[in-house]
């Protein structure tokens, strides 16, 4: 029980940690102030619920749009796995953001900001700079 406590104490101190972090390094404006809110909890518990009934839903929708024989065979037989097409293309995805992730945290704050970019761009020529008449001042 004493792991518990401890772990709960310290999962309520990581949050303002993370983000003092965060402001330091210039991610956050130093005027922001870190505050805990008990809305979030509400917040949270309905989103649980609304998107699990929407789910249940969707699950029990399909079943019961077929004959009740079929139903039963479709849902004795269990899901087919992820196929020939989603696995490669989830494991693509998930190398693809890891390459990412490892490019942009090699970079500084302020280019991370921008994306990756490899070498300067040349400056666009004046007519293409110019704005459309709804954004102009005035």
């Amino acid at each position: 029980m004493s792991t518990g406590l401890a772990h709960s104490a310290l999962r309520g101190h990581r949050p303002a940690v993370w983000f003092a972090r965060m402001r330091d390094h210039g991610l956050i404006p130093a005027e922001v102030t870190y505050r805990i809110t008990w809305l979030a909890l509400p917040v949270c518990l309905a989103v649980a619920v609304v998107t699990s009934a929407l789910a249940a839903l969707f699950a029990s929708l399909r079943f019961s749009l077929l004959r009740p024989a079929r139903a039963l065979d479709e849902a004795s037989a269990g899901r087919r796995g992820l196929g020939w097409l989603r696995g490669p293309l989830g494991a693509v995805a998930v190398a693809g953001a890891c390459t990412l992730s490892v490019a942009l945290s090699k970079q500084s704050a302020d280019r991370a900001a921008q994306g990756i970019r490899r070498r300067p761009t040349a400056p666009a020529p004046r007519a293409a700079r110019r704005r459309p008449r709804w954004c102009s001042a005035r």
